[in-house]
């Protein structure tokens, strides 16, 4: 079988994700120097201030809006990641991007961490689902990385 040094799972809560993080876990395994970046996508909410004037709005409240959401994104990850991968003696890293683009987002974190391989659920229901079609689709058409759709 295939070993990988790097892998990186998106991950939704989803079924979908759950499964495609399994999956990564399985190629883990057989390689305790893979490394496994968690990663989800949270795409800033430009409704933070609906009635803000342009001209008024405050760049350091937005920002600093951003970071809470990401930080809570992460905590909620970590909460629910965590157990699922315990057992594994791999080195793991979970992390929260945010970007406009989860495709572009995932891509960038993916060939920014030297990942030989991307494991991904076919679609997501959760907070890196995009808006213009699926994360999965869209990745697929963006990285040279290989990719692996679990259903």
């Amino acid at each position: 079988m295939m070993t990988f040094h790097s892998i990186v799972v998106p991950f939704d809560s989803s079924a979908p994700s759950k499964k495609a993080l399994n999956k990564a876990i399985d190629f883990c395994k057989e390689n305790p120097a893979c490394r496994l970046y968690v990663i989800s996508v949270v795409v800033p909410d430009t409704r933070v201030f609906p009635a803000a004037d342009p001209i008024v709005f405050n760049a350091e409240e937005y920002q600093s809006l951003q970071r809470q959401s990401v930080e809570k994104h992460k905590e909620a990850l970590e909460s629910q990641v965590r157990p699922l991968i315990a057992d594994l003696p791999n080195d793991i890293e979970i992390d929260v991007l945010s970007g406009e683009s989860p495709a572009e987002s995932i891509d960038l974190f993916a060939e920014g961490h030297d990942s030989d391989l991307i494991v991904m659920g076919s679609r997501g229901l959760g907070s890196i689902r995009g808006a213009f079609g699926s994360v999965s689709k869209g990745v697929l058409h963006r990285t040279a990385i290989p990719v692996l759709i679990v259903k």
